[in-house]
């Protein structure tokens, strides 16, 4: 799968707004044949700051795709997280998601850990 990502953060007092979006060119095998399909992914997002650890996230991600049917896919996503480290967090959530009509609800674990690539 090949991806060009965007990402914009902006910082509000205690609020982080986050806007993703992304390009992808999906490669999926069927039975049958080899189908190419592009499709574009908007996130919009919020995490707000509890306190110097605790924090809430909600995010809702739109997949459009560029053929046939239009919005297929929808992720609506609530969580709190707990910061670990200034690079890693831990995040409880609640995940709804909408594929072609069918509605797939769980809980998530997630832990997170970013990098910096650029460091020497």
């Amino acid at each position: 799968m090949n991806k060009l990502v965007t990402t914009i953060n902006y910082q509000l007092s205690n609020l982080t707004v986050y806007k993703k979006l992304r390009l992808e060119k999906r490669f999926l095998n069927d039975l049958d044949e080899n189908i190419t399909l592009n499709r574009i992914r908007y996130q919009f997002g919020n995490s707000i700051a509890l306190n110097k650890f605790l924090f809430i996230v909600l995010s809702d991600e739109i997949f459009a795709n560029l053929q046939d049917k239009v919005l297929t896919e929808n992720c609506l996503y609530a969580g709190v997280g707990i910061q670990i480290l200034e690079a890693n967090n831990i995040q409880f959530g609640y995940v709804n998601q909408k594929i072609n009509g069918i509605d797939v609800n769980r809980l998530q674990v997630a832990l997170y850990i970013k990098t910096n690539h650029l460091k020497t």
